[in-house]
């Protein structure tokens, strides 16, 4: 790969879509595809936050604090629709529920830090809505090229 990261706060997540690379022995690693770069980052040269190429996220020393599923509405065939209550899984369970979702693909809406440890994501995949809390030792954000500007930066002209 062409350029490298370990900084988090370089990156854009919002609507970044992810599909597993590997986990393996608390290393877990994903694909990252509309993940935009900010323009104050060192390995951004451009002016504006940008979209860059499919990227290769990697957390050594990940840990799955959580996985928490908001209120899901469930429709069964005759159009009944019922609510099924939030659940919180934790160890392994929380770790196998992340994986199942990361066989398919995970959009992110907003991942960020929550103290001097701790990260959550709020995504959606095939849980509608779910929030992770985790941690790790260390990130690699890996990528080779800028595709165009990032989507919030382009204006609508009316």
């Amino acid at each position: 790969m062409n350029y490298s990261s370990n900084r988090l706060e370089d990156f854009e997540f919002h609507d970044a879509k992810c599909t597993l690379h590997f986990y393996n022995e608390n290393t877990l690693s994903f694909f990252v595809q509309h993940l935009n770069i900010h323009h104050n980052a060192e390995q951004n040269p451009f002016d504006d936050d940008m979209e860059i190429g499919t990227a290769v996220m990697t957390l050594e020393g990940f840990h799955l604090q959580s996985f928490c599923t908001d209120n899901s509405l469930i429709i069964d065939e005759k159009g009944k629709q019922s609510t099924v209550p939030p659940a919180v899984f934790k160890g392994e369970n929380a770790l196998d529920k992340l994986l199942d979702e990361l066989q398919s693909e995970i959009w992110i809406f907003d991942l960020g830090q929550m103290d001097q440890t701790a990260y959550y994501m709020d995504a959606g995949a095939i849980e509608p809505f779910f929030t992770l809390v985790f941690s790790f030792d260390r990130v690699t954000i890996e990528w080779d090229s800028y595709l165009q500007k990032a989507w919030y930066t382009q204006r609508r002209k009316i």
